[in-house]
């Protein structure tokens, strides 16, 4: 525990010591002409893109289930009295 201090005391002292070592870049600064201040707002845009692209998936992927959820269930006996309809029709007998 004491070798910790000392070392984030050292640390600290460092820092004071010479500020120029502690001052921010260009993209914390803000300039916007910066090449990484640039490069840095691409990625966040692309983050975002892509944070809402996966997020419109999932959003979708319920509406479906919800959509799905809410349309009517067919009984065994209406399927198979929809089959042999088409089959009827497929052999050409009147329905």
């Amino acid at each position: 525990m004491i070798r910790l201090r000392v070392a984030l005391g050292a640390v600290l002292a460092l820092v004071l010591g010479r500020p120029e070592w502690a001052s921010a870049c260009a993209v914390c600064v803000g300039n916007p002409n910066d090449p990484q201040t640039i490069g840095m707002s691409k990625a966040i845009l692309g983050m975002l893109v892509v944070t809402g692209g996966v997020l419109g998936c999932f959003a979708s992927f319920f509406v479906v289930l919800w959509r799905r959820s809410r349309r009517p269930v067919n009984s065994p006996a209406d399927v198979l009295a929809r089959l042999e309809q088409d089959v009827q029709r497929e052999k050409g007998i009147a329905v």
